[in-house]
């Protein structure tokens, strides 16, 4: 799983890995320039929205799940039919 998205960002070109022949070889990644760049403008820009957001998305998020859990509720106390006569007669 971290390897692909790895390497689905170094596809993109927003990382790079770096080989470092050590006594212990390692891999180091760092984000390219284009990396930074969308690291300090969208992505700051969206963690900004979320923080202004957050609350609002908090209760969206709250509101779902209830209505789905009373859905599902709703749908448990349907009468059911079952066997051979399901009231045809």
């Amino acid at each position: 799983m971290l390897t692909e998205a790895l390497n689905r960002l170094l596809g993109t070109g927003l990382i790079e890995r770096r080989y470092r022949a050590e006594a212990s070889p390692r891999v180091d990644y760092a984000l390219t320039s284009l990396g930074r760049s969308f690291a300090d403008g969208p992505m700051r820009a969206l963690a900004t929205w979320v923080t202004d957001h957050g609350d609002e998305l908090f209760e969206a998020q709250e509101l779902h799940l209830s209505t789905e859990a009373q859905n599902l509720d709703d749908v448990r106390r349907l009468p059911t039919t079952t066997g051979p006569d399901r009231g045809h007669g």
